[in-house]
């Protein structure tokens, strides 16, 4: 049996290795997930800016989002843990392109410059993550002055949990701010609390769209017209009410640092622990503070950090 979606948060594995022996692209395959995943990437690619310089991808799995920002900006990153999602998504959109790079690394430890992005995507992230304020203080230092944060995160507080715990087939109160494992590798986070952690780290308020759609209306506009995205006329009334399972949020980075020039890669790697700019030897990444090593293997670069 296919293995679609990690089991366990708390199997002993290192956080980049939570994919590794998954076929994440199988997830997407099912009928609900198709709609689910046409819903998320129309609007996703409403949030996303017209142009820009540098986007990354973070926790970009096998590129599942590639072809919402591909032709929006001169330099694509393609960040995740999982080498073996990072290979697909090369194979699939990176062998045609010089413009477009596969890097494996931890979200927390981002082997980037200050202020290298003007635009960072994160969906289907923060479910994993109960520790969501470093996520967020790594991702503001990695932006530039008034840079683009799009991301996404299961919402405690959605219609369906809220109905089930008033009915009393939910134990935990929806409204609680604490973050819940509601399913094995699914961290619910409350909009109160993400609002907040977000703030601390140099975020303005966000923005949502609501990600979320009735299968019988879905259904049902797919025989009559398969056009339509279902879901997407009530997503900004459901991001405004924070009532939708899968919230996708849009924020700015405050902070003061224009955004890095050039249009190498070398000119925003850096040592995910160290954070001193790399030196760069056909084939290797070295630090000059510790003297580690990165390594391009198979088009990838492996910065994971230990």
């Amino acid at each position: 049996m296919i293995k679609k979606l990690p089991e366990s948060l708390n199997d002993g594995k290192k956080r980049w290795e939570l994919y590794d022996d998954v076929e994440y692209d199988a997830f997407w395959k099912d009928w609900d997930q198709k709609i689910q995943d046409k819903l998320e990437k129309y609007l996703i690619s409403r949030m996303l800016p017209k142009r820009g310089l540098r986007v990354i991808d973070v926790g970009c799995g096998h590129g599942r989002l590639f072809n919402c920002y591909k032709d929006r900006f001169h330099t694509v990153i393609l960040f995740d843990g999982s080498i073996n999602l990072l290979k697909k998504a090369l194979n699939e959109y990176g062998k045609s392109r010089d413009n477009v790079f596969f890097v494996a690394g931890d979200v927390n430890f981002l082997p980037f410059k200050e202020a290298s992005f003007d635009c960072v995507l994160m969906i289907r992230v923060l479910q994993h993550l109960f520790d969501v304020e470093i996520s967020f203080r790594e991702i503001h230092r990695v932006m530039s002055r008034a840079g683009e944060f799009i991301f996404s995160y299961h919402n405690k507080q959605n219609a369906h949990r809220i109905l089930n715990w008033f009915l009393g087939k939910e134990t935990d109160n929806p409204f609680s701010k604490k973050s819940k494992e509601v399913s094995p590798a699914l961290i619910s986070h409350h909009p109160t609390y993400i609002k907040k952690e977000l703030y601390e780290a140099g975020f303005q308020h966000p923005y949502y769209l609501g990600a979320v759609f009735i299968k019988q209306i879905a259904k049902l506009s797919e025989n009559i017209s398969g056009r339509s995205i279902p879901g997407s006329h009530w997503a900004r009334f459901m991001g405004k009410l924070r009532l939708a399972p899968w919230m996708i949020g849009k924020t700015s980075a405050i902070k003061r640092l224009q955004l890095i020039p050039g249009l190498k890669l070398t000119d925003i790697l850096v040592c995910p622990t160290c954070r001193v700019s790399v030196h760069y030897i056909p084939g290797t990444y070295l630090c000059p503070s510790c003297d580690r090593k990165f390594y391009t293997r198979e088009g990838i670069l492996d910065f994971r950090p230990y």
